[in-house]
């Protein structure tokens, strides 16, 4: 990156301010970002967990685990791969997911793209189990329990100074 000064921007804040990360794959893999999970039928003892990958020159099969929060697996399925594959996991007594603990329960999908008995992809996302609803008159539900939504409209930069992200800055704003 070249930050060219003088420049028509007022603060320091060009360039490359985040992590970076070079992913290399080979000719079938899940595409970036072609991991998706969702949950369907959401309830105390029992949830539907769908889990999709877009996957580049598919061949082989797909495996897919999900681990609850302890790390025990859950759930498994392996199945051809397609361009598009699609995979549906019932999870008895789901760990929901909610806003009132610390440490919510998130479960880990792990899906493996599997070539002649050799994993030559594999994608890995964390997600929660839970249920939303919105009602014009009642307003938001998580889990079937009324929830009034809270947040901030948090912009990347911190004005004149620059675009890093500054803990105490960040802390200011949200304050």
């Amino acid at each position: 990156v070249v930050n060219t000064i003088p420049s028509s921007r007022w603060y320091s804040g060009s360039g490359i301010y985040r992590d970076v990360t070079l992913f290399v794959k080979g000719a079938t893999h899940i595409k970036q970002d072609g991991l998706f999970v969702h949950t369907e039928n959401v309830s105390a003892s029992k949830a539907t967990v769908v889990v999709e990958n877009e996957i580049e020159a598919a061949k082989g099969s797909v495996k897919t685990t999900i681990y609850d929060k302890d790390g025990k697996e859950v759930a498994t399925n392996t199945v051809s791969a397609t361009a598009a594959t699609k995979q549906t996991f019932d999870i008895t007594n789901p760990d929901l997911w909610s806003v009132d603990t610390y440490t919510p329960a998130l479960y880990t999908v792990k899906s493996e793209i599997i070539v002649d008995d050799v994993v030559v992809d594999t994608a890995v996302d964390k997600f929660g189990i839970k249920s939303i609803a919105f009602d014009r008159n009642l307003g938001f539900f998580l889990n079937g329990e009324a929830m009034k939504l809270k947040g901030v409209c948090q912009h990347h930069d911190q004005g004149a100074l620059g675009a890093a992200a500054n803990y105490h800055a960040i802390y200011r704003q949200v304050k």
